[in-house]
């Protein structure tokens, strides 16, 4: 593959050694204590950061690249949907049939990288994960 793609790769497996390490320590996930849900926080985003930038590398330098393609704005040169557009318009058949298979399960719900984008989007913008806290009563 491509180093940049296989570096994110690296870190997405670092960070998700770190979550299972912390789930086994406390016997399982849902017992970490709260001392350390910062720490798991952390290394889910970092995960999925990870991850969904190796996605975005691949975009780049398989398909971008190699084709010359330029981009007003930096973020459409991963927009599968535009570059499907600029694929079809160049007849590059493999990479467009490449992006399409990306592209179908970057927006298919419930497909794997749909998921993964998902769950990055949600580690993003809002509380991915909530912690209930339970309460002893008098003794």
């Amino acid at each position: 593959m491509f180093e940049s793609v296989d570096k994110k790769l690296e870190m997405a497996k670092y960070f998700l050694n770190n979550v299972k390490t912390l789930a086994k320590d406390a016997g399982g996930f849902s017992y970490i204590k709260m001392d350390k849900q910062l720490e798991l926080r952390a290394n889910l985003d970092g995960f999925f950061f990870e991850i969904i930038s190796a996605k975005d590398f691949f975009l780049q330098e398989g398909i971008v690249n190699p084709h010359g393609m330029k981009f007003r704005k930096k973020q459409d040169a991963t927009d599968t949907g535009k570059l499907i557009i600029r694929l079809e318009a160049m007849n590059a058949n493999e990479a467009l049939g490449v992006v399409r298979t990306i592209h179908k399960k970057l927006t298919t719900n419930g497909k794997w990288l749909w998921k993964l984008n998902h769950y990055r989007n949600s580690a993003t913008h809002r509380e991915l994960l909530t912690f209930w806290h339970k309460t002893e009563g008098p003794t």
